[in-house]
């Protein structure tokens, strides 16, 4: 995000949740994976086994992670929305119908890439020194995984 080239970019929400537990004085838990269901499900694995009780939630970068992470529960008889909350990226449209439904986060992708093109074209013409951040509102869509009682 500020030009810089690299072999590995933070991701702009683990860069958040690491601000947030630093602000309010926690110790971030996180657990990076390649992008697969059987990856997010060793990931579950690995954090129950090290956490166990401990986890209160989970904030998984996409849907389909969120199913390996489901999976990965359900073998240490765990149950999202009940015993653990669950908050997934992308909204797809499979994510209702899960057994529990999945809460996640819509973000406008059309709207992320055109902005994205943009950017890209302004760059382009406009060399610059500075950084510009565009704020696009997604929407939560609640479901079993997150309960909010």
């Amino acid at each position: 995000m500020d030009g810089s080239r690299g072999q590995v970019i933070e991701d702009t929400r683990t860069l958040a949740y690491q601000q947030w537990c630093t602000i309010n004085h926690r110790q971030p838990i996180i657990q990076l994976t390649d992008w697969t269901t059987r990856q997010s499900m060793a990931a579950t694995d690995t954090l129950l086994n090290e956490y166990g009780s401990q986890l209160d939630g989970l904030l998984v970068a996409s849907d389909p992670l969120s199913i390996g992470v489901m999976k990965g529960l359900a073998k240490h008889d765990v149950t999202a929305g009940k015993d653990v909350q669950l908050i997934s990226y992308d909204d797809l449209e499979f994510a209702s119908y899960l057994t529990p439904s999945l809460t996640s986060i819509w973000l406008p992708k059309v709207e992320l890439g055109y902005a994205a093109v943009l950017h890209a074209e302004t760059l382009v013409k406009f060399p610059r020194h500075w950084h510009v951040r565009n704020i696009i509102p997604g929407q939560f869509h609640y479901r079993e995984t997150f309960n909010l009682d």
